[in-house]
């Protein structure tokens, strides 16, 4: 652009001057610095994501218009936000936003842009990942049966996650058998939770039928110790006994001498290798008179 300056001498003489300034026209954006950082989630970035607009000789250009977008973030998040969404380059032609994180792990992305120039729009990403070990919870295998002295099914399995939800890797977890143990035993006693937060172990039940119980354990985690519950059936049966009741619920019925008229009613009950009740035998009960000569033992049927 060309301007012209008109003076007037002290003759009247009228001279003119003419004379040019630059008006520098903005050309590229750049990206300059901020890209690529990795901090917890719902935290500020340490650095802004800045851009620079310089002109075809790439001279800095002050007062274009930029815009800053989100443009990417991990499913489910939530919270994060931009420090500025528009503003104009300063003196030095840079531009620049401070990213809020939020609350999912993962990749966040923005755009910065500036209409017609090249390298438009300009891209910036960061990490965010997992805060403080928070919570500790049952993932699966709780309410498992199995045969004594076999080992469960599929393992017992807890997460540990940040006050948001995410998983957290390596924090410690113990298992243990809640007594009495009657014999079963963990695959794994301590370990560190996996990339999925996870840590498990499988359970071989004891040679007593009923309830176990397992605890998995994080100091300082609400939740823990979480317990899990499993049932131990008995096995296959391998012996009757006579009983003084039904249902196993007696004890076995030894020699006695009865007196002449006198009766006494005994149980067949069927157990298995480990001495527990498995059923009650078809004939469920009988009754053994005194008979000259008398009684002298009971026998397992």
């Amino acid at each position: 652009m060309k301007k012209t300056l008109a003076l007037l001498c002290l003759y009247g003489t009228i001279v003119a001057m003419g004379f040019s300034t630059a008006v520098a026209q903005a050309k590229t954006i750049l990206q300059t610095s901020g890209n690529g950082q990795t901090d917890t989630v719902s935290t500020s970035l340490s650095q802004p994501f800045v851009v620079t607009i310089t002109d075809s000789l790439g001279t800095p250009v002050s007062g274009v218009a930029v815009n800053f977008a989100l443009t990417g973030a991990p499913s489910g998040a939530a919270g994060q936000s931009l420090s500025i969404t528009a503003m104009n380059t300063d003196l030095n032609g840079r531009a620049s936003t401070l990213l809020t994180l939020g609350s999912k792990v993962g990749l966040y992305s923005v755009s910065a842009s500036s209409d017609g120039l090249v390298g438009n729009p300009i891209g910036f990403t960061a990490m965010a990942i997992a805060g403080p070990a928070k919570n500790i919870t049952i993932t699966s295998g709780d309410g498992q049966s199995g045969q004594v002295t076999t080992a469960l099914a599929n393992p017992f399995v807890v997460t540990v996650t940040d006050a948001t939800g995410n998983p957290v890797a390596g924090r410690s977890v113990t298992f243990a058998v809640v007594p009495p143990a009657n014999g079963a035993t963990l695959s794994v006693m301590a370990v560190n939770t996996d990339t999925l937060g996870q840590a498990k172990s499988g359970l071989t039940l004891g040679t007593k039928k009923g309830t176990y119980l397992v605890t998995a354990t994080s100091s300082g985690l609400t939740g823990s110790p979480v317990t899990f519950t499993s049932t131990a059936n008995p096995g296959p049966a391998t012996k009757v006994t006579i009983e003084t009741a039904a249902d196993g619920l007696g004890t076995l019925l030894l020699p006695q001498n009865l007196q002449s008229g006198s009766s006494l009613t005994g149980y067949a009950i069927t157990r298995d290798v480990y001495d527990n009740f498995v059923a009650n035998a078809q004939a469920d009960s009988f009754y053994l008179f005194s008979k000259s000569g008398g009684v002298d033992k009971s026998t397992d049927l």
